[in-house]
């Protein structure tokens, strides 16, 4: 089995430190080793080993994909770290990853989950795509803060939006 499988075998195991183990003795580590890594740690709630393994990445000169940031970005929500949360926001706007819609949802999630729901609103409204997930993460952020007026007319908007009817 090579690294790549040997380490995701112990992440899917949730046997983080073999993998850890697995992925220090690699030779070369691409963005898919390093993303598995850092994708462990956050889903383990082990965040700020997955942001330090990000920052890590980076100095060693591996562009982290879509799926790197998504998981910095949740790591950065489960540790309601408002101020790394917004580092990376601008290391996305600054290393040309646009406006993906998975990154958006993200961002908006930790935004409104880190209580900043005008930069939750910003991200939102910036969109020029929206998911259905986009539309539930920003109407549970305005319900959660207590803008049940503007979770309501996001949902009126959305279904207008969609053609759906009641």
């Amino acid at each position: 089995m090579s690294y790549h499988g040997l380490v995701l075998a112990h992440l899917r195991a949730a046997e983080l430190e073999l993998a850890r183990q697995v992925f220090d003795n690699m030779p070369e580590k691409d963005v898919v080793s390093w993303t598995a890594m850092v994708s462990g740690y956050s889903h383990a709630k082990r965040s700020r080993e997955a942001l330090e393994l990000f920052w890590k990445m980076r100095d060693v000169g591996v562009r982290p994909d879509e799926v790197t940031i998504v998981s910095v970005i949740s790591a950065c929500t489960n540790l309601g770290d408002l101020e790394t949360g917004i580092n990376v926001h601008s290391y996305i706007d600054e290393n040309g990853f646009g406006w993906m819609v998975s990154l958006c949802n993200a961002l908006i999630d930790m935004y409104a989950k880190c209580g900043c729901i005008s930069r939750a609103w910003q991200v939102f409204n910036n969109m020029s795509r929206k998911s259905l997930i986009t539309w539930n993460s920003m109407i549970v952020a305005c319900a959660n803060h207590g803008y049940v007026e503007d979770a309501c007319g996001l949902f009126s908007l959305y279904v207008e939006f969609r053609g759906c009817t009641r």
